[in-house]
């Protein structure tokens, strides 16, 4: 049982950032669907992930402030990176297991890399004065975008999640050192509990449990 004394500010705001924009949605929450990803992560780094998209038009919703707790959650295995880093897998992303992209713009040569790296079992890299390698695809992505027609992807590939933020009723300025306070004791009880979805497919999760019968961002 999650112990809501020990981080109760990262409680409400993951719950307020994956609340569905579904009233008729049933089955596990999107909010224990994201602990999912993030405790499977932490013990498994190699585990491949849908790629999360969080979308949204207005401001604050949060965006920025979900993929900094990333960042500082994950340490040195996460790394924020733009489109002309992810056009060369020289620069270092394609070795961490997250790349958050907090952008708003995501062009199609974006979603093509992350595409092929999700599907590709191995990926091919070079570094400055080093010869090409093959090292295993295990990167999982999130990205951050204000974009509403970029990505379609049918529900049944699982690719995408696309998870739409609402606004926040109370801008709060100290939110990230809030966040940066309970993180310990949070990844903690990441690395402790065991997921409610245990990850059984090709991306992860069942689609069903994230994607609508069609997806467009």
């Amino acid at each position: 049982m999650e112990n809501k004394h020990l981080w109760p500010t990262i409680e409400a705001f993951l719950q307020h950032t994956f609340k569905s924009s579904n009233a008729n949605e049933s089955g596990p929450s999107r909010y224990e669907l994201f602990l999912d990803c993030l405790t499977i992560k932490l013990r498994n780094p190699i585990q491949k992930l849908p790629i999360l998209c969080l979308v949204s038009n207005g401001r604050p919703t949060g965006k920025s402030t979900l993929l900094w707790m990333i960042d500082t959650l994950f340490e040195l295995d996460c790394i924020n990176a733009d489109s002309e880093m992810l056009a060369h897998r020289g620069n270092g992303w394609a070795e961490s297991g997250v790349v958050c992209i907090d952008g708003g713009f995501l062009s199609p040569s974006m979603i093509r890399v992350m595409v092929t790296n999700l599907t590709s079992q191995v990926i091919r890299v070079r570094n400055p004065y080093e010869h090409a390698r093959y090292i295993k695809s295990r990167t999982w992505f999130i990205c951050a975008t204000n974009e509403q027609d970029r990505v379609y992807d049918d529900y049944t590939e699982g690719r995408f999640w696309i998870q739409h933020l609402h606004p926040v009723v109370k801008d709060d300025h100290f939110l990230y050192q809030k966040l940066c306070v309970e993180l310990p004791e949070f990844k903690s009880f990441l690395k402790g509990r065991q997921p409610v979805n245990p990850p059984d497919f090709m991306y992860g999760f069942n689609p069903d449990l994230y994607s609508p019968k069609t997806t467009t961002v």
